[in-house]
């Protein structure tokens, strides 16, 4: 007796199996590979590239503040203002 056919061949440059998906984190607190959390003591907590520090704080107007994060040799910089007051708009 004939056999059925198998199916449709695969379509060419298909895959057979469905490709992975990227991972965002290495499980270690949700961050991704390479990145650390920094807990500053002023309350706020933020994920930085290993080898990044802490560069600057300067006070701005009224209650703000201003912490400058980056490494030696990078041109790139994180500023993070934060107040000590809490006003009627959070992001004003």
């Amino acid at each position: 007796p004939a056999s059925a056919p198998a199916g449709p061949p695969d379509e060419p440059g298909a895959p057979s199996t469905p490709a992975p998906s990227p991972s965002p984190s290495d499980g270690a607190g949700g961050l991704p590979p390479g990145y650390r959390t920094h807990h500053a003591p002023e309350g706020f907590s933020v994920a930085l590239p290993e080898g990044w520090e802490r560069l600057d704080t300067s006070r701005g107007s009224g209650p703000a503040y201003r912490v400058v994060f980056g490494a030696d040799g990078d041109p790139r910089t994180l500023a993070v203002t934060y107040s000590e007051r809490v006003g009627s708009d959070a992001v004003a």
